[in-house]
């Protein structure tokens, strides 16, 4: 039984065969030579471990999908960053049914479609994307871009299927305008198509819309909703930001939309030092480089935020600065129509005794982790930010959407203590988890 019971996505073949059938004859050659290590890597990949769940195998009601944003490589090095974190894990993963990702598979450089078709191919379930504003094919000054490649490479770029009691729809939201400008918004004929394709979907099924840009950020966004009018259960992924935010729309019909915008695979632009021979590449919210796992359970689900390379307890920071307590809950819910997400948190002593739980307040203020990036930055002479380039994050000040502050008791309980460790509970609507993570002093940002 195939996975998917509606889908007008067609398997391509190899890697090379991809390439005589796309290409001119002598552009074989010339990709080998230039992709050669990046090739390795994609051997490394297809010989590992592949005793996981079949790409065919066809689940019950119960699955799991991985959302991923904006890999967004621009050459063989950044390739070779995301074939060594983000796919290296997705590849390692056996609880996936399927992975869906929301655009900016490239940086500009199409050739690379090629290749990450190659590394879908790979992995042991069913891969989609939809296209970015960075997929586009780059042409002469004054040309709008286009989706030729794009095209080539994965055959479509809206498409709709069904696993489960879950209808996923994928659709190419972004309008470009002008070779640079370009808007988030639907053509006429993709609402044509929407509606033709939802009319054999059952109106009790869970619909998950993905798009590239945020379909908040995005002009006829009332019309689609009116489309999908009779579907209590809707939920929006998209990516394109760069920073992870989960919000709670009410629409003016009754219903409640939730819309995760899941960040970004290759963080900020695969910038920053490196660890483990992978740029740290902070994102805006303060959230590491990462995607989500949506496990479903007939129409319902909860959200897991995975920071790519890091173990599952990674799932928020603390940190204390000018004795208050910050903690970064990464897939943490903002505060949005009455939905309000609880933190807990609480001391864990070195005999595994815990302290008091106390509840934290949601704030709206810039991570201490981007503030740590931008004083990093600031204290670079010219000269070595010119020589250091890629190791500085282009972050700005800008308030983190899932920042949470705790008590003062706490906060100086933890300024009395030595390397401080807190237990920190977190629930929401649709996710919820505990971990133990350190509380770090950051100390040098009280003048900031």
């Amino acid at each position: 039984m195939n996975l998917l019971s509606q889908t007008e996505v067609q398997k391509t073949g190899s890697l090379f065969s991809l390439i005589q059938l796309n290409k001119p004859a002598f552009a074989v050659q010339y990709m080998i030579s230039r992709f050669l290590p990046v090739i390795l890597c994609l051997i490394l990949l297809s010989v590992a471990d592949a005793s996981g769940q079949n790409r065919h195998e066809k689940p019950g009601n119960k699955f799991n999908v991985a959302f991923v944003g904006d890999p967004q490589v621009n050459d063989s090095i950044e390739f070779g960053y995301a074939v060594k974190s983000v796919y290296k894990e997705l590849m390692s993963r056996k609880d996936l049914s399927a992975a869906v990702f929301s655009g900016d598979l490239v940086n500009d450089n199409t050739d690379f479609l090629y290749l990450t078709k190659e590394v879908f191919d790979s992995l042991q379930y069913s891969c989609f994307s939809v296209p970015g504003n960075h997929d586009r094919d780059v042409y002469g000054k004054g040309q709008i871009r286009d989706l030729h490649t794009y095209r080539r490479a994965f055959g479509y770029t809206d498409t709709t299927f069904n696993i489960g009691r879950v209808q996923f729809i994928l659709m190419n939201n972004v309008r470009h305008s002008s070779e640079r400008e370009y808007e988030g918004g639907f053509t006429k004929q993709q609402k044509i198509w929407l509606q033709s394709s939802l009319e054999p979907v059952p109106h009790r099924r869970l619909i998950v819309l993905v798009t590239h840009i945020p379909v908040s950020r995005s002009s006829g966004a009332d019309s689609l909703f009116a489309i999908l009018k009779g579907y209590e259960r809707l939920l929006l992924v998209s990516g394109h930001m760069h920073s992870v935010k989960r919000q709670y729309i009410r629409l003016d019909d009754g219903r409640t939309v939730h819309e995760v915008t899941g960040g970004a695979a290759c963080g900020s632009w695969w910038r920053g030092v490196k660890t483990g021979g992978i740029p740290y590449a902070l994102q805006s919210c303060g959230a590491p480089k990462g995607y989500f796992v949506c496990r479903f359970n007939g129409r319902d689900y909860t959200l897991d935020y995975k920071c790519t390379g890091k173990s599952e307890e990674s799932r928020a920071s603390a940190h204390i600065v000018s004795g208050r307590l910050l903690l970064n809950v990464f897939g943490g819910a903002e505060d949005t129509d009455g939905i309000a997400a609880r933190v807990k948190v609480r001391t864990v002593m070195q005999d595994g005794s815990k302290g008091r739980s106390y509840k934290c307040s949601q704030v709206a203020e810039t991570a201490p982790e981007v503030l740590e990036v931008i004083a990093f930055n600031s204290k670079l002479s010219p000269e070595e930010k010119r020589r250091r380039k890629s190791d500085i994050i282009p972050l700005r000040r800008v308030p983190s959407p899932h920042l949470w502050e705790a008590p003062e008791p706490l906060a100086a309980e933890c300024s009395e203590t030595e390397n401080p460790v807190l237990e920190v509970r977190y629930k929401d609507r649709n996710m919820k988890f505990k971990c133990q993570i350190p509380a770090t002093a950051l100390e040098e940002l009280r003048s900031m």
